[in-house]
């Protein structure tokens, strides 16, 4: 069945509202900082809304949903009037009430309760204690006011009003009997109201499953929901300390990161995502022959070992931080080598170190030096650069 409804929303823009101790704050409706600074206190608030054309003679209008965060022990009271027309009678006068009711801007508290006194006899109790309900009146235009009485009225938050125009109802689908508009049929008809709104709002839900199921849609919450459903690598990173555009960049790359894990390519691309530096990996393959073979056998058999199965990372240590620690990146990156393999993360330091990692155009340069006697009252710092001969000394 599809959805016979449609919705009008007044919220987008509340020019067309009256209010007594409401202000707007962006899109949304508070109390004002004088009412909301009575912490502990019951304040008061009063909304109306100018005419609601539903295009319609003899409108029956029905549903209406409150969309707000209401704090406990609050009172919400919602009144309405429908009429053909927008003129009523104000002391046997007649009067334009979308006029009166939005043509007083610059008048005080007490002269803007005056005037919602005035027009206090049109409207009548539609429902209360509740966000949601029936309207149950008949006529063209729809006029809504709206009393609050709210404890901790920093706490309130009124998001939208909205009204449902029903192209369908339910009740057309049942027999003529149950059909026949009677005033002893009122109950029947306000139960399946009710009955509707709650049907609707369901298939509603239904039909916007797949746009809560969009990671480029979802925020918050959802949003890293959809991420635990791809077991979404973070990097070691607690997912709620990422920034819901981090988390979907993850997401947008994870599958061909996942094509990739385990390779060398992808040990490659992970690590430059996570450090923002592109490693030198050095498999065992690579300087087998060296360390069987070659002149300087030991040293090298000191550097990578002899295990088949142990590949070497060799990083800038400049790419670990206080946000980001040698430790977290070794945990995590345990998830992203071949089963059975072990990877060692080199540190590479901006100096010369004898017989450590040090490599030429990687992490030492030549250029000039100063020279340096060694004696037993002086020692030779990691950045100190060697070479000449002892005729070069000044």
């Amino acid at each position: 069945m599809g959805n016979g409804r449609l919705i009008y929303t007044l919220g987008s823009d509340w020019r067309n509202t009256r209010m007594l101790n409401l202000t707007v704050s962006g899109q949304n409706v508070v109390f004002t900082a004088q009412e909301a600074q009575q912490y502990g206190t019951f304040a008061t608030g009063v909304l109306i809304t100018r005419s609601i054309d539903s295009n319609e003679q003899n409108y029956s209008w029905g549903n209406m949903q409150i969309d707000a965060t209401i704090p406990e022990n609050s009172v919400i009271r919602v009144y309405c009037y429908a009429s053909d027309s927008k003129l009523v009678s104000l002391d046997e006068v007649p009067v334009d009430l979308d006029g009166y009711i939005m043509n007083h801007e610059d008048e005080g508290k007490q002269l803007i309760k005056e005037h919602f006194r005035d027009i206090s006899y049109l409207f009548h109790m539609a429902f209360s204690g509740a966000l949601d309900g029936l309207v149950n009146q008949k006529g063209r235009y729809l006029w809504i006011k709206i009393e609050l009485l709210v404890p901790n009225p920093s706490e309130f938050l009124l998001r939208n009003i909205r009204l449902v125009f029903p192209n369908e109802k339910l009740i057309q689908y049942l027999p003529q009997i149950y059909r026949d508009i009677r005033e002893d049929n009122d109950f029947f008809v306000r139960f399946m109201d009710i009955f509707e709104s709650v049907f609707f709002d369901i298939e509603r839900e239904v039909e916007e499953i797949p746009k809560k199921l969009d990671y480029t849609v979802a925020t918050g919450e959802m949003l890293r929901y959809l991420a635990s459903w791809i077991c979404l690598d973070t990097g070691g990173i607690p997912i709620r300390h990422l920034p819901d555009t981090e988390i979907r960049k993850r997401m947008f790359s994870a599958v061909s990161e996942y094509k990739e894990i385990g390779t060398r390519n992808g040990v490659l691309h992970y690590t430059e995502r996570e450090l923002g530096v592109k490693p030198i990996i050095v498999e065992y393959f690579m300087v087998k022959k060296m360390v069987k073979e070659g002149r300087d056998k030991e040293v090298y058999r000191e550097l990578f070992g002899e295990n088949p199965y142990c590949f070497f990372l060799l990083i800038p240590e400049e790419a670990f931080s206080d946000d980001r620690d040698l430790g977290s990146f070794i945990r995590a990156l345990r998830n992203n080598i071949p089963a059975q393999t072990e990877a060692k993360v080199v540190l590479l330091k901006k100096r010369i170190v004898l017989d450590k990692h040090t490599y030429l155009g990687i992490n030492s340069v030549i250029g000039n030096y100063n020279y340096v006697s060694v004696d037993q009252n002086i020692s030779i710092s990691y950045d100190t650069l060697i070479g000449g001969n002892p005729d070069e000394k000044q």
